[in-house]
């Protein structure tokens, strides 16, 4: 039975007379299913016209050399989607050949990631439950519920789309602030030591849950702890809804300027029940409510990053399609360049479960490390070819 088969199947189908009686018949049947709830998710839903065939993308941030090689190099691994920097989605010599070998082409569109904005103007930060920046290492974090940001950031995608005429938008950092990468199975993320408690939010979160926060308690930390002490349910409610409000604002901005537009949005891979379900207190990031206006949703499944097994990456997809019932796009990690690398059968492993269904297909992060790694090039051309 092939890997994450068995959570679609039907009982006639698992039955043992059926699959004596008709052993190809029954591997059709237990495949239909996933393929038909991927055909009904959010495409029908939004009209839109989601493509054909599995999706064999690759993350691309900067390329100085000839493009020419490059998408001779992308069509004899498969791949068929492009999702590319506003750098790269700018320059009009890779949208033209991108076009000519017909790479779809999406561009990675940070939201609430935004360095040069913070570099220029410090006061847009989320801050901590001590009034500091939202920043760790190189993750740095605007403040969700700036509505100034908010109007800013959509009139940037406005002319974004106008100018490139891009096939999707690869959503990004659409969440609170928080350095998932470094959150560990053992590990358990404190709200309290995320965000966003700025005056900004503070104020948002009263009139959304129509609650007053006692006028005795004076500093950040004391509010913060009174909240996620005796408010939790509705600061979670309201930093979920803080999130899906803008990606609703950006699903409906984006379709004016280009109907037919596909959307997705990377996913923090955290399962329903991870980090006393951190989704939604600490990321706010609800998928399923995300899902009716986007048609794709990329978990970021770095399992060698995040010290998960390989199975892992399955688990996670097959959650997210049980919450959203749309389509999942799995995002891998090719490799990592410090001194614990990824061996190539590790990352067959990786590719193998990312594809496993309910998946849409898969994502690599990123080509540069693809680009590197000959032999894990050639993994990618014989997983997918076993799988025609």
């Amino acid at each position: 039975m092939p890997v994450g088969q068995r959570d679609f199947e039907e009982p006639l189908m698992n039955s043992s007379c059926f699959k004596t009686a008709y052993p190809a018949l029954s591997k059709v049947l237990t495949l239909l299913p996933a393929l038909l709830m991927l055909l009904a998710a959010n495409a029908s839903a939004q009209g839109q016209s989601v493509p054909s065939g599995r999706i064999v993308g690759v993350k691309i941030y900067e390329y100085k050399k000839d493009f020419g090689p490059l998408f001779s190099q992308w069509k004899n691994l498969g791949v068929n989607h492009a999702c590319v920097s506003v750098d790269l989605a700018k320059n009009q010599e890779f949208r033209r050949q991108a076009q000519a070998n017909r790479i779809s082409t999406w561009i990675i569109l940070p939201v609430f990631y935004n360095p040069e904005k913070l570099k220029q103007n410090p006061e847009f930060y989320a801050r901590t439950v001590t009034g500091e920046k939202a920043e760790k290492d190189w993750v740095q974090f605007v403040c969700p519920s700036r509505t100034d940001y908010r109007a800013e950031r959509l009139e940037f995608i406005r002319n974004l789309l106008r100018e490139c005429q891009p096939d999707g938008l690869s959503i990004d950092f659409i969440r609170f602030f928080v350095y998932w990468e470094t959150i560990y199975p053992n590990s358990s993320p404190d709200p309290l030591e995320n965000t966003c408690f700025c005056v900004h939010c503070l104020r948002s979160f009263s009139a959304y849950s129509h609650l007053q926060i006692p006028e005795q308690l004076g500093s950040v930390r004391e509010k913060a702890v009174w909240i996620t002490k005796n408010r939790m349910k509705e600061w979670a409610e309201w930093k979920c809804q803080t999130i899906t409000s803008m990606v609703a604002s950006i699903a409906d901005e984006a379709r004016k300027v280009r109907p037919g537009i596909l959307l997705n949005i990377h996913a923090v891979p955290w399962r329903e029940n991870d980090f006393d379900q951190a989704w939604k207190t600490v990321a706010g990031q609800d998928l399923a409510a995300i899902a009716p206006y986007v048609d794709y949703l990329s978990p970021m499944c770095y399992a060698h990053m995040v010290r998960q097994e390989p199975s892992w990456i399955h688990s996670v997809a097959v959650d997210i399609y049980r919450r959203s019932k749309s389509p999942i796009l799995v995002s891998i990690q090719v490799s990592d360049e410090g001194e614990d690398q990824i061996p190539a059968g590790l990352f067959k492993h990786y590719l193998e479960q990312a594809l496993a269904a309910p998946s849409a297909g898969v994502v690599f992060w990123n080509w540069e490390m693809l680009e590197k790694h000959p032999e894990k090039q050639k993994i990618v051309m014989t997983v997918l070819k076993e799988l025609e």
